[in-house]
Order: C-alpha cells, then sequence, then structure tokens
C-alpha cells in the first residue's frame, strides 16, 4: 500500500463510517470465537493500529506489519509488541503460539497469498482460529484497488479454495457490506467511466457518514448469527487450522 495512505488511514479509521461499522463487526465476531481474558492474539497486517488496542482486553496482543510508517502510526495508538514482518517470510514467532489470528483486507497485497496464509498457519496453535477479511468481486476493481496496490479481488469460491489449500477448514464465511453493494458498484463503475482518481476513503458529510455506519453496522447482527449474504463489496471468514496426521 502506498506510504500515503497510511497517513489518510490514521486521520479516518476512528471516524469513518467504513472503518467504524468493519470494527464492529470484526469485534463481534472475535466476542463469539474468544473466552476468557488470556489469549495470544496477533493482527497479520496491523495498520496504523487502530484495532489493536481494543483487542487488548481478550489477552495478549501483538502487531505486525510490512510497512515501517503503518508500525511508526500503531505506536501511537498501542503501546504492546510491534514487530515489521513480511508475510511472505517466516514469521517471527514460536510455533503454535498464537490462538487467534486476524489478517484484515491484506493478504489481497501479496503475490502468493497461499504462502502468506501458511506462514500464519504455522504460529496458530492446534485449536487456532484466523479471521480474515479480503475485498469480493474483479467487477468491482477501481482506482481504488490500483493505489492499494491490490493484487486480486475474491469470490467466496476463490478464498475458500486458498484457505483450504493453506491448510485450513472453513467455519464461517460470507459476503457483507451487502446493502451497500449496489450503489458502490454503481458508484465505481461510473468513476472507472469517466476516470475519477478520488479516493473511496475520503470522509463524507457527517449526516451521510452517520447513515452509512448505521446502514453498514446492521451486518453487526447479521454476522452473529451466521447468515450467508449472496454478495457484498467484501468476503469475511473465520476458519480453523486443519491439523496435519503425524503418523
Amino acid at each position: 500500500m502506498q506510504d500515503n495512505l497510511y497517513d489518510e488511514m490514521y486521520q479516518l479509521e476512528e471516524k469513518h463510517w467504513w472503518f467504524k461499522s468493519k470494527r464492529k463487526i470484526i469485534l463481534e465476531l472475535i466476542n463469539q470465537e474468544l473466552s476468557g481474558t488470556e489469549n495470544e492474539i496477533l493482527d497479520c497486517g496491523c495498520g496504523c493500529g487502530c484495532l489493536l488496542k481494543y483487542l487488548k482486553i481478550y489477552g495478549n496482543v501483538k502487531g505486525i506489519d510490512y510497512s515501517a510508517r503503518a508500525l511508526a502510526y500503531s505506536k501511537k495508538n498501542f503501546d504492546g509488541d510491534l514487530v515489521q514482518s513480511d508475510l511472505l517470510k517466516k514469521v517471527e514467532l514460536p510455533d503454535e503460539s498464537v490462538d487467534l489470528a486476524i489478517a484484515l483486507d491484506v493478504i489481497e497485497h501479496l503475490e502468493d497469498d497461499e504462502l502468506g496464509l501458511k506462514n500464519i498457519r504455522r504460529v496458530l496453535k492446534t485449536n487456532g482460529k484466523l479471521l480474515v477479511t479480503v475485498p469480493a468481486f474483479k467487477q468491482l476493481w477501481s482506482y481504488h484497488d490500483v493505489e492499494h496496490m491490490h493484487k486480486r479481488r475474491y469470490t467466496i469460491k476463490q478464498l475458500e479454495r486458498v484457505l483450504k489449500k493453506s491448510g485450513y477448514s472453513i467455519a464461517y464465511i460470507s459476503y457483507y457490506n451487502f446493502w451497500l453493494f449496489l450503489p458502490i458498484y454503481v458508484a465505481r463503475k461510473i468513476k472507472n467511466k469517466i476516470n475519477d482518481c478520488e479516493s473511496d476513503a475520503s470522509m463524507p458529510s457527517p449526516f451521510v457518514n452517520f447513515l452509512l455506519e448505521k446502514i453498514f453496522s446492521t451486518e453487526t447482527f447479521l454476522c452473529r448469527h451466521r447468515v450467508k449474504m449472496p454478495v457484498g463489496v467484501s468476503i469475511i471468514a473465520i476458519v480453523n487450522k486443519i491439523i496435519e496426521n503425524r503418523n
């Protein structure tokens, strides 16, 4: 991701409708998956670290990111362990040491998404879980994907395929950002047509920001009850580490 986008992210993460709604959904699912306060949690691609501070109630949290600029911002949000690391190389953590790994809008940046997922899998405990989100549908490709240096957008079948090849079983997978799919699809098609390069993350008016947050946030209920939405701007999945037969 281009360095200047971390500047934008740091300014928007606490107040922009997309970040706030996504965070509500993620935290709701994590709350269902984790019990107690002694879990080992790894945020893979922690960005500017906004989520890290919310995760501290669940246990010991570590953040890793490829970008030094992102980690500099993370230090402003989070006082825990932060490491600069490349998911295409061995993550500098012991084998089977993590209860929950999180990779939010990360693996679409990797040349080899399967390798990145396998490197995460190595550090997961026997009963470890991974929560992952990715952008959906090649038809939604726009300047947003270009400036964020995405390698691909996924369908559920494509994401399921790479997750299973990487050694995971699927507990829950769904498209999300369902209600806003059609307007976002139309908006991106128009922007592509007129060659509009304005960032998708620009801050809307307070009323629009409030309205979009309320609409997107209703999907917290759907994800809580593991409803599988038929389309969406993104995909969300919770997967379990498959234990290899060592006999």
